[in-house]
């Protein structure tokens, strides 16, 4: 089953990606990793930790719950301060996760940043994972 999840994590990156692209007018960098060379605006995406939920259900299915951490780093552009930057794709990240995948999502503004001269949002997603239709998964807003 965990390649399911990693597809399920490909999938949103791939999305997520595309959906910045087009709905941001400040098109930040999408990438898994921090990138060796400084790219602003960038938005990182990581896979929280996972557990198993094993279910007492009639079809004894597994429940994953799951989620994202999307780091969003931006610095300032002319006259365009850096907090704007961040709170603008922070915002579309949002709506992202709770429109097309209807899961939690929790964002904390202007965390601090090892370097003061870059702004950083953080954006956290979660939901569980329903097998129970096993070509299909199922997602449901997670308890937290």
């Amino acid at each position: 089953m965990i390649e399911q999840v990693q597809s399920f994590y490909d999938d949103v990156y791939q999305q997520l990606k595309q959906y910045l692209k087009t709905n941001s007018i400040y098109k930040p960098e999408v990438l898994k990793d921090s990138p060796e060379e400084k790219i602003f605006p960038l938005v990182i995406i990581k896979l929280l930790p996972y557990t198993d939920e094993y279910t007492t259900l009639k079809y004894t299915d597994i429940r994953y719950e799951y989620g994202f951490e999307i780091n969003v780093y931006a610095i300032q552009q002319g006259t365009v301060a850096r907090q704007s930057i961040t709170n603008e794709i922070s915002n579309h990240v949002e709506v992202f996760f709770k429109t097309v995948y209807r899961m939690n999502v929790k964002v904390s503004k202007n965390v601090p940043n090892e370097d003061t001269s870059v702004a950083r949002d953080v954006v956290q997603a979660t939901c569980i994972l329903d097998t129970k239709y096993k070509d299909k998964l199922v997602i449901y807003p997670s308890k937290r």
